[in-house]
């Protein structure tokens, strides 16, 4: 067979971490999981930008005064939301207002801290909706990733499958409690069955694929009482849905808390994978919407959220917009990839609100350590973890498993290279789910190699630059350094030698190009 070494050898990145071998297991997350190797997520811009913030103390101290003063703000006609953000530098409450008309009414300063308004039309839950860019309301094969279509099987609707979490042994996915609607497309208690898609987005509102069946609703109550979560939990098998996030990827087994300027993602049924930034902190938000007394904003009847996430687009943190309808339901995420928050609201345009995830689980008794419930997706093998919940994973895990088959497989030295990989991608795969920053990497190159891999399994000339030779060598290097088994790093060292072995070269007739 003929190829460049740098074929051979880099496509399967040494077969330690590229050739898949199967599809489910539990992530790590329990005690002694690698979560301190976490680095930012390169998509957006990272975490606060430099930009100043307002501290957890500072926070705390706000909300005592925010909590004398709330209610007398929100009941300005036109204010919907209260908050703490910032004035240009400086600590600020923040004040939402459905128009321009009421913010003459508004103090300017409430004990001293300045006041700074929003104007962001009216604020309603984002169920449902006919709009779609870029669209993650297609037909998935299940299991089906989060940050789709979702909805039960009472109503012509559809919402977003959030993150999947335990309670105990029993294992399911997050979504809003008003994604549990009934007939009437109204927030329910009762017990349905899931469906991927949503009936909204399924041909003439038939039903798809059971995905789910209710587990438990968190409680919510009409004013004057006021609320933490519009959650609910759905109980679904590893056959059913997958925790990869859709565009996203392996999600951490971690929650965070999070920061005013603070960039994070989420992926949504109807806008996908989409960025914003906190613009406030502590909310207090007036929320319509709900079947309760009417349906729609007209109707004047609202739910009143505190301790709410609220977030807008900002061209620092990446490309918009933060909720739009169809997206309740959807988990927001930091730039490490650790959960934060779930979307559930927002104005159809630049601005969403979201539970704070600690809330969430609190109300509904879940962890989103997966050990002790099944797991989601396959962490024995390095390449599905490393290309999970991208448009390409298909078509490249079976371009891999080809190459193993048709191309390492059938020499002494491919098997060797076969054997390496089999003992040792639990692990590598385990390195990747812990550190996106890796995963990403990782992706990028399997992503640069698939082609060449094509080109030798299709029996064609194979060839790879110098600097992506450099490349490939680099990132073994990463993972040389890091706290990895000795098994692991002599298998790198033996590929990376192997990598530059003129005997091996010449095996196979090749040089290395430029």
């Amino acid at each position: 067979m003929k190829g460049t070494i740098n074929a051979w050898l880099i496509v399967f990145l040494a077969s330690l971490l590229f050739i898949p071998t199967g599809w489910f297991a539990p992530l790590p997350g329990g005690p002694g999981s690698p979560q301190q190797e976490i680095s930012p997520v390169p998509k957006g811009q990272g975490g606060r930008l430099n930009e100043p913030t307002v501290s957890e103390a500072q926070v705390a101290v706000m909300a005592k005064v925010q909590s004398r003063h709330e209610m007398n703000v929100l009941k300005i006609p036109g204010v919907r939301a209260i908050g703490i953000g910032l004035k240009g530098r400086n600590p600020a409450f923040v004040v939402s207002v459905d128009k321009a008309d009421p913010k003459t009414l508004i103090p300017s300063e409430i004990e001293g801290y300045p006041v700074t308004v929003k104007i962001i039309g009216e604020i309603t839950i984002n169920n449902g909706g006919t709009g779609c860019v870029p669209c993650h309301a297609t037909k998935q094969i299940l299991p089906v990733q989060m940050g789709n279509s979702i909805g039960t099987n009472q109503a012509c609707g559809a919402c977003t499958d959030g993150f999947v979490a335990c309670n105990g042994a029993t294992r399911g996915y997050v979504t809003n409690r008003h994604c549990n609607f009934d007939s009437n497309g109204c927030d329910s208690t009762n017990v349905f069955t899931h469906l991927h898609r949503g009936r909204l987005d399924a041909t003439n509102c038939s039903i798809e694929d059971n995905i789910g069946t209710t587990n438990s609703v968190a409680a919510m109550v009409n004013p004057p009482g006021t609320n933490t979560v519009d959650a609910s939990f759905i109980t679904s098998s590893t056959a059913q849905t997958s925790c990869i996030e859709q565009d996203g990827g392996v999600p951490l087994s971690t929650t965070n808390t999070v920061a005013v300027n603070e960039c994070v993602h989420k992926s949504g049924r109807t806008s996908g994978y989409t960025n914003m930034k906190i613009v406030a902190v502590n909310v207090t938000v007036n929320i319509c919407g709900y079947c309760s007394g009417g349906p729609g904003c007209s109707s004047g009847f609202f739910r009143t959220f505190v301790q709410q996430l609220q977030y807008q687009t900002d061209a620092t943190c990446g490309i918009g917009p933060p909720s739009l309808p169809g997206d309740s339901g959807s988990a927001v995420h930091n730039t490490s990839h650790a959960i934060v928050g779930l979307n559930f609201a927002g104005n159809g345009v630049d601005t969403g609100f979201g539970n704070l995830v600690a809330n969430v689980l609190g109300a509904l008794g879940l962890t989103v350590d997966l050990s002790g419930c099944g797991g989601c997706l396959n962490l024995s093998c390095s390449a599905s973890t490393a290309v999970a919940g991208t448009p390409q994973e298909q078509s490249t895990l079976n371009t891999l498993y080809a190459f193993r088959d048709q191309v390492l497989s059938r020499t002494p030295q491919g098997q060797v290279y076969v054997k390496l990989y089999e003992d040792n991608t639990a692990e590598a795969a385990k390195l990747l789910a812990s550190n996106i920053g890796l995963l990403l990497q990782a992706r990028q190159l399997i992503f640069k190699f698939t082609p060449i891999a094509r080109d030798m399994i299709a029996g064609k000339p194979a060839f790879v630059a110098q600097a992506d030779f450099n490349d490939a060598d680099r990132f073994l290097n990463t993972i040389s350094n890091m706290r990895v088994s000795p098994k692991l790093q002599s298998a790198i060292d033996q590929v990376r030698r192997d990598m530059r072995n003129g005997g091996i070269q010449a095996q196979f007739g090749v040089n290395i190009g430029r």
